[in-house]
């Protein structure tokens, strides 16, 4: 940085901003009572804000009903409540759009178990999860063989190169029969 200059974040010393007081008064200036309708408006405040949050949330990926909850629990319980209700019944909160943007993203890499894993851990219903897992295993060898081109790319050439793919495929959460056509270069079904 050059002498002289300044980040972008850095204030100067005049700022052409001048304070505005409240038009209502402070709670001292009141005599430390609230103004009319005080508490009706934090209850707005606070549910608007705990909307915003949610829809950062949301905007940024798709997350589960429990998954926001546990985001926003800070929050009033009521309020988180309702305002996931709201979402879902908009549309907005969907654990089957967060199943197939899961399923989307292990396309390739990995395997049906490892989905499984994904979606239990981040509280999608036992339906959802079972409908995720079934289109899942369609596609899994040509996940499996795609992963492991991608790493390998060649058969092993000593018991110890398969183990090593072997475990490669495992820990990316392919089943063991699906493991064995695709080191055995068994790829069609």
């Amino acid at each position: 940085m050059r002498p002289g200059s300044r980040r972008k974040s850095q204030r100067s010393p005049r700022s052409t901003r001048t304070s505005r007081p409240d038009a209502r008064g402070t709670r001292e200036e009141l005599g430390g009572a609230e103004p009319p309708g005080a508490r009706r408006e934090s209850h707005s405040n606070e549910a608007a804000s705990l909307r915003a949050q949610a829809l950062r949330l949301l905007a940024r990926r798709e997350h589960s009903r429990q998954e926001l909850a546990r985001k926003l629990a800070p929050a009033n319980p009521n309020a988180v409540a309702a305002l996931l209700d709201e979402l879902q019944a908009r549309g907005w909160l969907s654990e089957q759009r967060l199943a197939e943007q899961l399923l989307h993203a292990a396309a390739g890499r990995f395997g049906a178990r490892k989905v499984m894993q994904q979606l239990a851990q981040k509280g999608v219903s036992h339906e959802v999860a079972e409908l995720a897992r079934s289109r899942a295993l369609q596609n899994e060898l040509e996940s499996a063989r795609a992963a492991w081109l991608k790493r390998f790319g060649k058969t092993a050439a000593s018991l110890r190169e398969r183990a090593r793919q072997t475990r490669f495929l495992a820990q990316r959460g392919f089943a063991p029969e699906v493991i064995h056509k695709v080191l055995g270069g068994e790829f069609e079904e």
